[in-house]
């Protein structure tokens, strides 16, 4: 027995396997057979300008999904990129701030060399004059 005994039309068989997959059961496939063999030629030219036309249609819409998810793809990874750029700005202003405290320090370390420096020859000069 096959499971494409109670299907009379071939449009009722490719709804079948459309909906539940193609059986290559020996039975099956006779069934299928016989389906086809009883079917005028204009009823099976229909279906399947009927079957290319859905085919298409199924490629369209999936060419619209595909493209719908690109363009979330494309607008995420934008925001991440701005995201980043403003990271980067910040990181850059803090990394300039930094440098100028560092050369501000290096400055006041400079003075205070310098300052050291002019102490000590003072006290060298005050205990040569006390000697």
């Amino acid at each position: 027995m096959s499971k494409y005994d109670n299907i009379e039309t071939v449009a009722e068989l490719v709804a079948e396997v459309r909906a539940n997959g193609l059986s290559e059961e020996i039975d099956d496939l006779a069934s299928i057979q016989e389906i086809f063999d009883s079917t005028p030629t204009d009823e099976l030219i229909r279906i399947i300008c009927d079957i290319g036309q859905d085919t298409e249609h199924m490629a369209f819409e999936e060419v619209k999904a595909e493209n719908a998810r690109l363009r979330a793809a494309k607008a995420e990874l934008e925001d991440k990129v701005e995201t980043l750029q403003h990271e980067q700005e910040m990181q850059t202003r803090e990394m300039e701030k930094l440098r100028s405290d560092e050369r501000s320090m290096i400055a006041a370390l400079e003075d205070a060399e310098a300052e050291v420096v002019n102490l000590k020859a003072e006290l060298y000069d005050y205990m040569k004059a006390v000697d």
